[in-house]
């Protein structure tokens, strides 16, 4: 088995971008460009690495390209402000061959300082539908012909420069699940979040419920409304100084109607 890197990122003039990221394996980067200014090779080909320059925004666009254009045993879901650890291809490639029915490994990073990036289980474990939104993208490895035999993409309406900003890993995961695909939680590092803070995250603002409504129905058009009430009262104490709760599952059903609306007018 082999282990690729899938790399998002934007606006990248050279590469010391990915020379900062310690990556020792082949790797499909993919360069959304979004500055009429920049002038770079528009593909890059080579037994290191495919690195392709499009005019184009969305990450789940970019990450779709990136695994249209993969070609080993395993993926790891990249962005660019991530370093991996030395060795990482061995802990992950070790994982796959001690669970060799397992389709998706999420395993943990840590911050710039060494700290766990967030709360993690200190044992391994099956993650379900519920359990595995927890996950963030670059804790995601896969195996490859598991999400292509399958037919599971991004969706591409969700993500960073997307219509709705965030839980495409999320929608991902769900669709796996929904599929009968293994996903499990390793409690063991590949790599450090050198920017932990969000590129998204702005806060409990109206912008973000109603995301998060769309999200949710996305994952579940039978369900979505049990995932919107569970979350906008688990998560009260978080937002209470921001919108009330009434306000909050008014906006999480806002942004339902307009995912729906969406869908159906493709």
């Amino acid at each position: 088995m082999k282990v690729e890197m899938l790399i998002s990122t934007m606006n990248q003039e050279n590469l010391n971008f990915f020379n900062e990221m310690n990556i020792s394996t082949k790797s499909v980067i993919i360069n959304q460009i979004t500055k009429d200014s920049l002038n770079i090779p528009l593909k890059i080909e080579n037994e290191q690495m495919v690195f392709l320059s499009l005019n184009d925004k969305g990450l789940s666009k970019s990450r779709n390209m990136a695994l249209k254009n993969a070609t080993a045993d395993i993926c790891v879901v990249c962005d660019d402000d991530m370093k991996y650890i030395n060795g990482y291809e061995k802990v992950i490639l070790n994982e796959y061959k001690e669970n060799p029915d397992v389709d998706i490994i999420v395993f943990q990073v840590k911050k710039s300082d060494g700290s766990l990036y967030k709360k993690y289980s200190k044992r391994k474990k099956l993650l379900n539908f519920i359990t595995a939104m927890k996950v963030s993208s670059v804790e995601i490895t896969f195996k490859k012909k598991s999400i292509e035999n399958n037919r599971i993409i991004y969706n591409e309406l969700f993500g960073a420069g997307s219509k709705f900003f965030m839980g495409e890993e999320s929608i991902f995961l769900s669709e796996c699940i929904k599929k009968g695909l293994k996903v499990m939680f390793v409690p063991k590092t590949i790599g450090y979040l050198t920017d932990s803070e969000s590129t998204w995250f702005k806060g409990f603002n109206s912008d973000y419920f109603r995301v998060k409504g769309a999200c949710f129905y996305a994952m579940t058009p039978f369900f979505y409304w049990l995932l919107i009430f569970q979350f906008a009262i688990r998560k009260y104490k978080l937002y209470k100084k921001d919108i009330n709760l009434l306000d909050a599952l008014k906006l999480m059903y806002v942004g339902k109607r307009e995912y729906v609306n969406l869908i159906n007018k493709n």
